[in-house]
């Protein structure tokens, strides 16, 4: 799910929000949105994996940064606010490499993949786990919805029990994702030359392997804001955490329009021409 929220207030900025595997398609961030304070609409779009039914192991991160940035182009001419969260944080950062002068912030919420980041090697039970859920036969599906709606869902809460216990097509759409991410590779030297505020939030009770992730990224953006989400676990920041978080979001947003109004200045009345053509691969000019 790629949803857009457009203020109709006085700064007419766009925000993107890109969901995780397991985030409810069309609904997952609707919670933050109402609480921003800011007058939005928001227009939810098809997330890649949603419509692809081709070869799991074809699918690519480029179909989710291609889709994002769909979005970002019929949304503003210019520059847009990005909010991610758990493995939808990879394509965020792949955006962020490729495309730097599309985005005026970054929110990173519970990263939970980083592609080609040398930390994953140091977690190879993790690894393990994982990838025998990833190459998991299609006909086991079913018995494994069993086993993931029985160990996640008490932490998870009945948002995403529902969803753990429902369509096989989406558990099929997880491992393609999850495929992916893995794959990704990113360019962790241009990911330090992106000059956007960022904001890194981290449930108090998060995995440590998130944990993990959120530091990595803060070694990559050392500007970054990091906030711990008091009570808050991997499945619960949007419902437990979600007043802490949209005052985090909004201090970002706040962030940028000052930055903005610092590079326009007084004098010069210039700053960065949105209207630029998108950068396309390799390290930003």
């Amino acid at each position: 799910m790629i949803a857009t929220a457009t203020s109709g207030g006085a700064h007419k900025e766009v925000a993107v929000f890109v969901a995780g595997a397991l985030c409810e398609h069309g609904t997952f961030y609707l919670p933050l949105i109402n609480r921003l304070g800011e007058d939005v609409s928001t227009v939810v779009r098809p997330y890649p994996i949603e419509t692809y039914r081709g070869p799991r192991d074809e699918y690519q991160l480029a179909d989710e940064l291609g889709a994002i940035v769909d979005t970002v182009t019929a949304a503003s001419a210019g520059p847009v606010h990005v909010v991610a969260i758990s493995g939808g944080c990879t394509a965020a950062l792949l955006l962020s490499v490729h495309y730097p002068q599309r985005l005026r912030s970054l929110t990173l919420i519970e990263p939970a993949w980083l592609g080609n980041h040398a930390w994953h090697q140091h977690e190879p039970a993790f690894l393990q786990r994982m990838d025998s859920v990833v190459n998991l036969p299609v006909e086991q599906i079913p018995r494994a919805l069993d086993r993931m709606a029985s160990k996640y869902a008490p932490a998870a809460g009945p948002r995403t029990r529902d969803l753990l216990s429902g369509s096989r097509q989406q558990i099929i759409d997880v491992q393609t994702c999850w495929r992916a991410w893995r794959r990704a590779e990113l360019d962790w030297t241009a990911l330090k030359e992106v000059q956007v505020p960022v904001y890194l939030p981290v449930g108090q009770h998060s995995h440590p392997r998130v944990v993990m992730a959120a530091a990595a990224l803060h070694a990559a953006f050392p500007d970054a804001e990091v906030e711990t989400l008091t009570g808050c676990r991997h499945f619960t920041v949007m419902t437990a955490g979600v007043a802490q978080l949209a005052a985090g979001v909004t201090r970002t947003w706040r962030r940028s329009r000052a930055r903005t109004a610092a590079a326009v200045g007084p004098v010069s009345g210039r700053g960065v021409d949105p209207s630029s053509p998108p950068h396309r691969g390799g390290r930003p000019s």
